[in-house]
Parts: C-alpha cells; sequence; structure tokens
C-alpha cells in the first residue's frame, strides 16, 4: 500500500487552465439558460385599460359621496384608474387619465391636509405659484403648484381638498379641471 493513499483522500490537480475552462462552462451554460428562458416569456406590450369611472362614481352617490370627475373626456383620452374608498370620517376618491399623447392627469379628493396630497403627489421640490383662476364647475380660484415635471392645482371644494395634478401640458391640466363637476350621474 502506498503512502498517499493511507488514509488521506485522493488529490485533483489544480491549474489556472483548469479554473478558466470551468468558469467558460459555467458562463455558457448561463447565457443558454438566459436564451432559453427568453424563448418562452410573453413581453409584448400590454397597453393601459380604460376603465368605466362613471359606474364608480353612481356608486359613490348612491352611498351619499359626492365625487368630483369630468362629465366627459375628450377624444383619445381615456380613464385608466378609479379610487374609491369609503371611510367612517372620510373618504377617498381618485381619478386618473392619459390624454390623447399618453400623458397622467388625476384628481384627488380627500385624503387628508393638502399639504398631505401635495406631499404624495408631487416633489418635494414643488412649488406654489399662488392662487389663479380657471374656469370651472366646481370653483374658480385654485392654488397652483409646479414642481420639476408635474403641474397641481389644489382648492378646498365642500369641506374636502381637492388636488387636480399631471405630468401633462398645463393646457390639459386645466382643460381637465375645466371638465369636472359634482352634479349627480343619475
Amino acid at each position: 500500500m502506498s503512502q498517499a493513499s493511507a488514509g488521506r483522500p485522493g488529490r485533483y490537480q489544480r491549474s489556472f487552465g483548469g479554473l478558466v475552462g470551468a468558469m467558460v462552462v459555467l458562463v455558457v451554460v448561463v447565457l443558454a439558460f438566459v436564451a432559453w428562458r427568453g424563448l418562452f416569456r410573453d413581453n409584448d406590450f400590454q397597453p393601459v385599460r380604460p376603465v368605466d369611472y362613471r359606474e364608480t362614481v353612481e356608486l359613490a352617490q348612491d352611498g351619499d359621496f359626492e365625487p368630483i370627475y369630468p362629465v366627459e373626456l375628450p377624444e383619445g383620452w381615456e380613464a385608466t384608474s378609479v379610487d374609491l374608498e369609503p371611510g367612517t370620517e372620510r373618504t377617498v376618491w381618485a381619478l386618473g387619465v392619459l390624454t390623447d399623447e399618453r400623458e397622467f392627469l388625476g384628481v384627488q379628493q380627500g385624503g387628508g391636509s393638502r399639504d398631505d396630497l401635495l406631499e404624495l403627489w408631487l416633489d418635494e421640490d414643488a412649488e406654489s405659484q399662488g392662487e389663479v383662476t380657471v374656469d370651472s364647475a366646481i370653483g374658480d380660484t385654485w392654488e397652483e403648484w409646479t414642481d420639476s415635471s408635474d403641474v397641481a392645482y389644489a382648492a378646498e371644494i365642500d369641506g374636502q381638498e381637492v388636488l387636480v395634478h399631471g405630468s401633462a401640458p398645463d393646457e390639459d391640466v386645466r382643460e381637465f379641471l375645466g371638465l369636472l363637476t359634482l352634479e349627480p350621474i343619475r
């Protein structure tokens, strides 16, 4: 019996070339797996689907909450999100819209103070531009806010804070603001 096999496990020869060869094999296996997985992945663009916000408005109005909503949207604009959170102390209403240029507009009603809404929807560098007059069925005097990419208009309407905001151009945000109403949908 040789001395190498007495009580010692067998050893294999290690070399730098062997290490590089093993790394190359590992990289090839990983790349093959990634390519194989890519063949079965569905990467098709999923467009945002429009929602029927008027149905939710009706439900809210039936529950004695008067959400602020657009009577109708201009051609090519789509409501893409709606959120109604009934509460015992306050109800929160939110509606998201995409313009025909795929820019975002939204209206938030309730959900806290004006500062809470501004903090949630605008950058921390948002600045008040002062009061402005915007022709709207829900109120003409609004406080305008801007940040690096958004514009927002805030006002207290019927005892609740309302924020109309978006990344769309200011003209679109003002147009959206002019479409808003509190009228019953019924």
